[in-house]
C-alpha cells in the first residue's frame, strides 16, 4: 500500500526536511532552508493535506500520479490530497523558492473556492510562471512566513487573507474567470477524483462514491457524465490503471502482486482492463522505455 501521511510533521520527517511547524493544518516554508537537510530520492506516497510550490531555482524529477515532470526554474504547481507524489533529485542544495502545506480545515470558504479553479480538473497543475509573476507572488509568501513565526492570537485569520491574496493573483496570471464559478457537476467530478485518491484500493463500487458525496447513484452517474463525457465506472478503471502505471514503474513487485494489492480478482483481469485502457500489457508498459510513453 502507498504510505500517506496525515499529519504535516510526518512528510517532513520522511524528507529529512530539518523543519516542523507547530501549526497543524498549515505551513509555509522557504525550500533552500531544506536543501542540506533534504533526501535526494523521495519515495512514492500521499499526502493528507495540499501542496503549493512556487519553485525559484530548481532542477529535479517531480512524480505526479502516473506522469513525470522535468522541473527547472520559475515553475508553480498545485498539488491536491492524495495525489501520489515522488520526487528524484542530484542537486537539493540548488533548490529555492517556497513551499506551502494546507490542510482543507483551513481553507475558508472563499480560499477554497479559489484553489478549487486550480484543482477542478482532479489533476495536479505544473504551470510556468514568468520571472516578474514570480518575483510578485514572492511578496505574499513573505508575508506569509512573517504571519506563521508571529504570536498574534489573529494569525490565522492573516495567513488565510494572505493565501487568499496568493490565489487570487495566481488566478490573474492564469487568466482564470472567478466571476463565473464552478459548474455544479465539475465540482462533484472534483469530489470525486479527490476521493478516488484516498480510496481507490479498497472501493470501486460507485454507490460506495454516490453516497460519500450525499448523491444518489443515479443523479451522480448523470453528473459525472455531464462534466466528464464518462461513466464513474469508466473513471475508476482509469484511476486504478494510472495507480497501477506508478506501482510498474517504481515499485519491484511482480505484475501478479500489483494486481492483488490492488483488488482484482485475478491477474488476467488486471492484464485486461489494463491492455483496454493503455494498449500495453502491464509487462510491455514496465518493459517499454520510460521516454517514449
Amino acid at each position: 500500500m502507498t504510505p500517506t501521511f496525515q499529519d504535516i510533521n510526518e512528510l517532513h520527517q520522511a524528507a529529512q526536511s530539518g523543519l516542523r511547524t507547530h501549526i497543524r493544518e498549515f505551513h509555509i516554508f522557504r525550500n533552500e532552508e531544506t536543501s542540506c537537510h533534504m533526501v535526494q530520492k523521495m519515495a512514492i506516497h500521499r499526502c493528507n493535506f495540499h501542496q503549493i510550490c512556487l519553485d525559484q531555482v530548481s532542477d529535479y524529477t517531480l512524480g505526479l500520479d502516473s506522469q513525470s515532470h522535468k522541473i527547472t526554474n520559475h515553475k508553480l504547481y498545485f498539488i491536491p490530497a492524495g495525489t501520489m507524489v515522488f520526487w528524484e533529485s542530484e542537486h537539493t542544495d540548488m533548490w529555492a523558492g517556497y513551499s506551502i502545506f494546507v490542510k482543507s480545515e483551513f481553507l475558508g470558504f472563499s480560499t477554497r473556492q479559489s484553489l478549487d479553479h486550480f484543482f477542478c480538473s482532479g489533476q495536479p497543475n505544473v504551470l510556468p510562471l514568468n520571472p516578474q509573476n514570480h518575483q510578485q507572488l514572492r511578496f505574499f509568501c513573505e508575508h506569509m512566513l512573517l504571519e506563521q513565526s508571529s504570536a498574534f492570537k489573529n494569525k490565522f485569520n492573516a495567513l488565510q487573507h494572505w493565501l487568499s491574496l496568493f490565489l487570487l493573483a495566481c488566478q490573474r496570471y492564469y487568466e482564470i474567470d472567478l466571476s463565473q464559478a464552478l459548474p455544479h457537476a465539475l465540482k462533484v467530478k472534483y469530489r470525486f477524483q479527490e476521493l478516488l485518491n484516498f480510496h481507490i484500493e479498497k472501493h470501486r463500487d460507485v454507490d460506495f462514491y454516490a453516497k460519500a458525496l450525499h448523491i444518489s447513484p443515479r443523479h451522480f452517474t448523470r453528473l459525472i457524465k455531464k462534466a466528464s463525457g464518462l461513466s464513474p465506472k469508466s473513471l475508476i478503471q482509469a484511476k486504478l490503471v494510472d495507480h497501477a502505471k506508478v506501482k510498474l514503474l517504481h515499485s519491484p513487485l511482480e505484475v501478479n502482486q500489483i494486481a492483488h494489492e490492488l483488488g482484482f480478482t485475478s491477474a488476467s483481469q488486471f492484464n485486461k482492463i489494463f491492455k483496454n485502457l493503455c494498449g500495453l500489457s502491464p509487462t510491455q508498459f514496465r518493459n517499454y522505455p520510460r521516454k517514449d510513453l
